[in-house]
């Protein structure tokens, strides 16, 4: 056990290492679909398909929308997506990989976490002036116990 989420998992009686093999599964599972969606863009695969800057790219693309959830792999995924096609939409000469440089500078710097953490901050106050008498900050009762 790894962590404390590992140890209350354990308590309240999930399998620890059955559920790390099925999330270890499925991350194999979506990634082989991803290649095989990879394969329908590139044809021939070789070698030189597959060069420096398509790997950063990449990388680039999970920085920027955030590593840690699947809307950040999300947005990433739009983000590698529509530079380019924006670019040649607009004739710029300036190359994308260019321009997913600067977007992973400015991100690393303003939000290290990648654009997925505020875009989840805004949903939360989005949610929170929609339901203002939420159950996570309503105030204690007088019957209740102060926490300590």
């Amino acid at each position: 056990m790894s962590c404390p989420r590992s140890a209350a998992a354990a308590t309240s009686g999930v399998d620890i290492r059955r559920t790390r093999v099925v999330a270890y599964g499925f991350g194999a599972a979506v990634g082989a679909l991803g290649g095989g969606l990879l394969v329908l863009d590139t044809p021939i695969v070789g070698a030189d398909s597959y060069d420096l800057f398509r790997s950063l790219g990449y990388y680039a693309a999970v920085m920027v929308g955030g590593a840690a959830s699947m809307i950040g792999a999300a947005i990433g995924a739009l983000i590698l997506v529509a530079v380019p096609r924006l670019m040649a939409v607009y004739d710029l000469r300036t190359g994308p990989n260019l321009i997913l440089g600067l977007m992973l500078v400015v991100s690393t710097l303003l939000s290290p976490g990648g654009l997925s953490v505020p875009m989840r901050r805004l949903a939360d106050r989005l949610v929170e002036r929609r339901h203002p008498l939420d159950h996570r900050r309503r105030e204690p009762s007088r019957t209740e116990p102060e926490p300590d």
